[in-house]
């Protein structure tokens, strides 16, 4: 039953018995063919307009690539013109800052266009989790996350590294003194770890870009002034003051001793060796479990062609070798597929609230890796990363002026100790959701792995 705009409640006999055609002489001649007609069309307008308002409420957004077959329903398409942003960046960190405020200010204004309520919590927080430009071709939030952000530090530190060496030769120069020996020629030992630091970053997130979208910053936090400003502003101007340190206050001292900037290295590497490989295998490992879940079902899948297209992703990224180009290829980066796990046994008890966190969380037994690096400590990668945090600091160790203030020679060391802190922090959430998500499963999984960051000690 469908009712017209003049309140007239037609049925669907009457709308199939309006499309027969009249046998009167004069088609709509006949008494209440025109108003029949005119109820019709009123009908039919309302059963289009009923028909497409669901259709676009059951629209799903474009979510991101290998976190889901659908995004949360939270999350709301936003559409920008490419005319609202600009691709090129200032070059002084206070033109980036007031960059990041109106970047940050975009998403918010235009969620202010709809018939929702926000505040200045939003605002800074984020209201859409993958807010996208040029009709979906470009995720906002990863763009800025992993090309500006790693790839603005590494060039930062190459100028200074550059600036150091340039100011070192001219002051042995002016005094007349021989450089003391470095490792290489182009740079003094201090600025080329941090180089080296900052590139092996930087190329990590290109080589491992399949990785990053299972990260908590990517995976669950919205893109807001947050989020916005610490990418673009806080990562390559705040992690670049070490290199700017030495720079403008080492440059005229003897520089690092070639044994120490060995040692030094010799950590860093080990340290990104754990890092990378680590991160690896508990990625690929998901990966995998993911793609077989995928291939049994997808002959019963609604939407065949996303699942397909995921599947090929997956298959390309899993192939022995990895992805082509992909570079350095480190040993132990892929487990085999017998490694150890921990599988979820029928009493153990799932809470309802994390039930989003997986999709076919219902039908499928979870299971957490225990095998490669992760036998040893449940976040061992935060470890390799908390190393690496603390060589950028000890190679800026060193004589420096006589009136420099100690507020100033702790600059190098602000950086490993906020890392360090925010790792503790962040492990302890994470124990916390953990727990909620497997319940007795992490239980059994804390008694197999006990240690958190090293192994035998904490």
């Amino acid at each position: 039953v469908y009712e017209s705009p003049d309140g007239k409640r037609v049925t669907r006999a009457m709308v199939q018995q309006e499309k027969k055609p009249s046998k009167r002489r004069g088609g709509d001649a006949g008494r209440g063919g025109g108003a029949k007609r005119r109820l019709y069309s009123d009908v039919v307008q309302i059963g289009q307009t009923a028909s497409s308002a669901r259709a676009q409420q059951q629209q799903a957004p474009a979510g991101l690539a290998g976190t889901g077959l659908a995004t949360p329903r939270r999350q709301r398409r936003v559409t920008f013109s490419p005319t609202t942003t600009t691709t090129t960046f200032s070059k002084t960190p206070a033109l980036s800052s007031f960059r990041r405020f109106a970047r940050g200010l975009l998403p918010f204004v235009v969620s202010e266009l709809s018939p929702v309520n926000f505040s200045w919590c939003d605002y800074f927080m984020g209201t859409h989790l993958n807010p996208r430009l040029f009709r979906g071709a470009l995720d906002l939030k990863f763009w800025a996350e992993i090309r500006i952000s790693w790839m603005m530090l590494f060039f930062l530190t190459l100028s200074c590294a550059l600036a150091e060496r340039t100011a070192r030769v001219a002051a042995c120069a002016q005094i007349g003194e021989m450089m003391s020996s470095s490792l290489v020629p182009w740079f003094s030992n201090g600025p080329l770890i941090l180089l080296i630091a900052h590139a092996l970053y930087a190329n990590a997130c290109m080589k491992g870009e399949e990785c990053i979208p299972t990260t908590f910053d990517i995976f669950h936090e919205r893109f807001g002034f947050m989020l916005a400003f610490w990418n673009v502003c806080g990562v390559p101007f705040m992690y670049a003051t070490n290199a700017y340190y030495l720079f403008k206050l080492r440059a005229t001292h003897p520089d690092l001793p070639n044994w120490a900037a060995i040692c030094l290295l010799v950590v860093l590497f080990a340290a990104y060796y754990v890092w990378d490989t680590s991160q690896s295998q508990k990625n690929m490992y998901r990966m995998r479990e993911q793609y077989e879940a995928l291939r049994a079902t997808s002959r019963y899948a609604a939407n065949r062609t996303e699942v397909k297209a995921r599947l090929a992703s997956m298959s390309y990224l899993l192939r022995p070798g990895g992805r082509p180009g992909a570079w350095p290829k480190l040993p132990g980066a892929l487990l085999a597929e017998n490694a150890e796990v921990l599988t979820e046994q029928p009493g153990d008890v799932r809470r309802d609230d994390f039930a989003e966190l997986t999709k076919d969380s219902s039908t499928r037994a979870r299971t957490l890796l225990v095998s490669g690096w992760w036998r040893y400590a449940r976040k061992i990668h935060y470890t390799a990363d908390t190393l690496m945090a603390w060589v950028w600091a000890l190679c800026c160790v060193g004589k420096v002026h006589s009136g420099t203030s100690w507020l100033v020679r702790l600059i190098p060391f602000f950086y490993p100790m906020f890392f360090t802190a925010m790792i503790v922090h962040r492990e302890r959430r994470d124990f916390a959701r953990c727990s909620a998500k497997y319940g007795k499963l992490w239980k059994r999984y804390t008694e197999k792995v006990p240690y958190a960051f090293v192994p035998g000690v904490f």
